[in-house]
């Protein structure tokens, strides 16, 4: 929202320098913040010891198949975020302003969905419920599909909603299964693992979905694409044998 703002009179660079001031002033305070783990729980040689412990998760194809389908969960979340712009603004021709209300109003979505999440994980396993998002995101994208088959309307909005919605639910139940596969290793390597894949797929996926001629129709087969590979990565985690008793 700040962006858009600032676009029409800064120009794009000037966004870019807000970047630069907003990450000098996180790194003065991230040096200026005191260390909270009590000293007798420190641990040393941490990072001498991080890629040996990734490597001894990446053995365990239980976990792989669940970081696999939160990598690619994150991965169709991306495909609407890298695409939206083309859709919003050149298919649909709404100004930056509108777009960034828009986006930001989407992007408020994704914390309620972890709100929601946590509250169905009382009456739900997350296994069931990653794969309930899952599906709904291929809904979604067959949805989408139709729309760049016709003409694209901002009666697609609500779909995008819905794509915001669901990240919660893929990428926290996605973690919570991958972890609970490497309690033993460590955590921390664990996610460092699935940090890192999750976004080497960021990466990949707005190049692929900007190919296009139809950037609804690139969009919504990114999307496909992605829940659809991440479905087999939860079928992946699930067939796999685990490596410790599920306590989840």
């Amino acid at each position: 929202i700040i962006g858009g703002t600032m676009l029409p009179v800064v120009g794009w660079r000037g966004v870019f320098w807000l970047l630069v001031v907003l990450n000098v002033v996180q790194a003065i305070l991230a040096f200026r913040m005191p260390e909270t783990l009590p000293e007798e729980k420190r641990s040393a040689g941490v990072l001498r010891s991080m890629f040996p412990r990734m490597w001894q998760c990446l053995r365990r194809p239980a976990f792989v198949g669940y970081m696999l389908a939160g990598s690619l969960g994150f991965g169709a979340l991306f495909a609407y975020i890298a695409a939206s712009p083309l859709v919003l603004q050149s298919q649909l021709g709404l100004g930056s302003t509108a777009y960034g209300l828009i986006f930001g109003g989407m992007a408020l979505l994704i914390p309620v969905s972890n709100t929601l999440n946590m509250r169905a994980l009382r009456a739900k396993h997350p296994r069931s419920l990653l794969v309930g998002a899952l599906l709904i995101d291929a809904c979604v994208a067959l949805i989408l599909i139709t729309f760049a088959l016709t003409t694209p309307t901002l009666w697609a909005l609500p779909f995008f909603a819905v794509l915001s919605l669901m990240g919660g639910f893929i990428m926290a139940n996605a973690s919570a299964l991958a972890v609970e596969e490497i309690r033993d290793i460590g955590i921390g390597a664990g996610t460092g693992a699935m940090g890192f894949f999750q976004f080497i797929i960021g990466g990949l996926v707005p190049p692929l979905v900007a190919l296009g001629s139809n950037p609804t129709a690139s969009m919504a087969n990114g999307i496909l694409t992605c829940a659809g590979l991440a479905l087999l990565g939860v079928l992946l985690g699930s067939a796999a044998p685990h490596s410790r008793p599920k306590n989840i």
